[in-house]
Parts: C-alpha cells; structure tokens; sequence
C-alpha cells in the first residue's frame, strides 16, 4: 500500500482561497481593527456586556443601581425623604416673622418675644342676650321648603319685633302630628343688650295673624319659592330670655375710633365723558372694594352716584379704581354738571388681605365731595 506523507506548503500559494480555512491561524491578530468590519453586528445584543462602558447614557436608569451616591445631587428631589436629617446649620438664627401661621403644627416653647408688648384692648365678658322661641306651622310644605326660604321667615321674625334681620336664625324640625304633619321652627334673636327689653315686649304682643301678615309682606320683599298665603301659624311659645356671662371666643379688637392708622376713604377724583359722549368715565383716586360688584357686574348708577338720572343709566366697573357710566340715554347730563356720591354708597377702600390691617374699620366714601363733568381729553 501506498505510505502517507506530509507534503510541504508550496513556495507559491494559489492565487484563489482553499474551500475550507485552516485550523491554524496565519499568523498573530493585529494590534489595529481592520478599516472594514468583517460583518454587521447581530441584531441581538450579546448576553455578556462589554469590558470599557460606553460613553453616552441609556434613556433608561438601570435595573440594578450602584449603592454609592454620585458626587453632584440630581436636580429633582427623590420620591421619598432621607430618613437622617442633614448636619448643616441653618442659614439664619432668627426665624422669619410672617403675618400669618406657616404651620398649624406650634412649636412646644413659646418665642422669647411677643408680637406686641401693647394689648389690643383689655378682654371683656360677652355678656350676650338672646331671644328663643318656636312656633307650629301648618300648610302643604315640607321641611326642606323652610330650610329654601330662611331668609324670609328670618326677615318675618325681625320685622315684627323691630330689629335687623341678620340678628335672627331659625331651624326647622318636622312633627308628626294626630292627622296632619306640623311644622315646628324655632328662632334665636341676638339683639344689643340694650333692645332685649323691647324685644321680649314686642314678641309677647304678636299673635299668630301678625306672624301670618309678616311672612307675606317678606314674601314680597325678600322672594319666596312658596306660597306664604297658604301657610298657617297653628301656635306659638312664649320667647325665652337667656343671658349668657362667659368670655367671648375671639379677643376684643381695638375699636376704630381708637385706631391712629386707620386709611382714608376713597375720593371720587374725576368724570369726564368719553370720545363719543355716550359714556361717562368715572375715577377714584385710589383702589377701591367696588362697593361690593364684580368688574363688569351692571347696576344702577344710581346705588353709587349722585348725578341728573343716574338712576336711568347703568354702571359697571372696569378695574378697582374705574367705572363706565351708559348715558347714551340722558339727553339733560351736560359738562359742567355736579356728579357724587350718594349718601348711602358702601364704597370703601381696596381690603388687601396680605396686609395686616382692620378693614372692617373702612369708612365709606364720602358724599359731601362734588366734581363737575369735563369734556373727553
């Protein structure tokens, strides 16, 4: 047989590639990467990762974060709290006086200092009188209907005995009766102590008509979404008086008259008619409360101003300081006219809840001060 034998490379290698690769490299892999990969990269990325991290980061935080903290903090805070306060002093040693509680937690020792070493006013007993009674009504209404019309049973109540209507509260409970269902509903006046008197006189002398003729007349004046005509007063308690001798729950303010830095009422510096002569622009020389009306809310001049018709054109405020008058109606308002304010305006000035001041102690504009109607500038 024939003996195998290991024949030498030829000096001169083939110019084309043998069909399978030699299981011996050619020779060491060089220390550069070749200019042309020699494949593209698998779609899947390999299991392992990769010795040197790339340099940009992922859109994603890793699954398994380092349990050292980076040297510069993020800029948004964690979703939790660190649970060990920092060790940093703060940055001022006094606290920051505000004019209103920034925590409704206070601190377990007072601060070294009051706010004020000059009381308001010294404290004073409420020495609060009030007038209780009931009656038992009878017609077609449900409970749920006195509860719609308070106010017109509260200004029934006020009208007869003579006082404001705001000083009185009722409620109303449902009774059930042999064969119908009454409903009784009890009152409360908190009268000044010096009309407690006059009052208790004036409650024992109404009767159930009075009461009756009182609820149709504030039917009239308030509103009512029932009928007051078809109600009746079945009976009526006799008022109780109730004196009370107990602190108030809130401190006693200083009265206004005792207060130096009271500001003063706003002035009503100009009206001059506009371009078209159909409206009349009105200025105050400081930020008002607009008499109560929202910016762009229309009422009757009149409510505010003293001028010929006022009560015939509408008002409407355009900032705290200025108003609109619509007088393309009036054909007898001409410049040179008197404009002011009627006597029972209610403008004040502008109550700015930032800062500290007794806005219940605002006087109301006067109307003593007359301007005259100037022509547009």
């Amino acid at each position: 047989s024939a003996t195998s034998t290991n024949v030498p490379p030829t000096i001169t290698p083939t110019s084309s590639p043998s069909s399978f690769p030699t299981t011996i490299p050619s020779s060491m892999p060089t220390s550069y990467p070749t200019v042309k990969p020699s494949s593209p990269p698998s779609e899947i990325p390999t299991s392992l990762p990769t010795g040197v991290p790339i340099f940009v980061p992922t859109s994603y935080p890793t699954a398994t974060p380092i349990s050292i903290p980076s040297a510069v903090p993020t800029s948004l805070p964690s979703s939790f709290p660190t649970p060990f306060p920092t060790t940093h002093v703060p940055s001022s040693s006094r606290p920051t006086l505000t004019s209103f509680p920034t925590t409704f937690n206070p601190s377990l020792s007072p601060t070294a200092q009051g706010s004020s070493s000059i009381p308001s006013a010294p404290p004073t007993l409420s020495g609060e009188s009030i007038v209780m009674g009931s009656f038992l009504l009878e017609g077609d209404m449900t409970a749920s209907d006195v509860e719609e019309n308070k106010d017109v049973f509260e200004y029934a109540i006020a009208s007869s005995v003579g006082v404001d209507a705001s000083t009185v509260d009722i409620s109303v409970d449902e009774v059930r009766r042999r064969r119908l269902t009454s409903l009784e509903v009890a009152y409360i006046i908190r009268p000044s102590s010096s009309k407690v008197d006059s009052i208790m006189t004036a409650l024992l002398t109404v009767e159930s008509n009075d009461l009756e003729t009182a609820l149709i007349t504030a039917q009239d004046a308030v509103g009512a979404t029932i009928d007051m005509s078809l109600i009746s007063i079945e009976s009526m308690t006799t008022p109780v008086r109730m004196d009370t001798d107990y602190p108030s729950l809130l401190p006693t303010l200083l009265p206004c008259q005792n207060i130096d830095t009271i500001i003063e009422a706003p002035i009503l510096k100009q009206a001059a008619f506009d371009k078209t002569g159909a409206s009349l622009v009105l200025t105050f020389d400081v930020a008002t409360d607009r008499a109560s009306y929202l910016v762009g809310a229309e009422f009757p001049c009149s409510k505010v101003f003293d001028f010929t018709d006022a009560a015939s054109s509408s008002c409407f405020w355009t900032t705290n300081q200025h108003l609109i008058a619509d007088v393309s109606a009036l054909t007898s308002l001409y410049p040179g006219d008197n404009v002011s304010l009627a006597s029972d305006n209610t403008v004040k000035n502008e109550c700015e809840d930032w800062i500290e001041q007794r806005c219940d102690c605002f006087a109301s504009a006067s109307s003593n001060y007359t301007i005259t109607v100037e022509l547009p500038s």
